[in-house]
């Protein structure tokens, strides 16, 4: 297995990032995970100030046929609810995330893994086992992990 860390710029070319991975015929698996509301002894200076919790936390799967799988790991400071403009780029992920089938979910928090080596990352959070389906119907049980607002309240 190769695990490769995607390099955070912009909050609109990581999501642009992400949502071209989801596209990706040669992507098998999305797994969209969210980080701790609040700081804890894993938070480093790659994961941003507190006022941006929680983070997305993603991981990509590809299998190169007779080659390896390759993983690839969204983490740190990639994308967050905290702010209007933000919002609307979770709400562009979220809406890829609804026209594939091939994008899971964790029901359950992270914890910060973007201090990790990429493989130290995968390990955990391939190691995650309470993960539904993304749907229609699940995207509000996602988008709670990420603000205590729904998506038709956000302020």
């Amino acid at each position: 297995m190769l695990a490769i860390r995607h390099e955070n710029s912009s909050t609109s070319e990581n999501v642009n990032n992400i949502c071209s991975i989801i596209k990706d015929n040669k992507c098998e698996r999305v797994t969209l995970f969210a980080s701790p509301k609040f700081a804890t002894d894993d938070t480093k200076n790659s994961d941003g100030p507190e006022v941006n919790f929680p983070l997305v936390v993603a991981l990509a799967e590809y299998s190169i046929p007779g080659v390896t799988k390759i993983s690839v790991v969204f983490d740190g400071i990639f994308l967050t609810a905290a702010r209007k403009p933000r919002f609307f780029e979770i709400q562009e992920l979220l809406d890829a995330c609804e026209l594939s089938n091939k994008v899971f979910y964790s029901k359950t928090r992270v914890p910060f893994t973007s201090s990790l080596t990429a493989e130290e990352a995968v390990n955990i959070l391939s190691g995650i086992t309470s993960v539904a389906p993304f749907t229609k119907l699940s995207r509000a049980d996602y988008f709670s992990l990420l603000s205590s607002f729904t998506e038709s309240t956000y302020p």
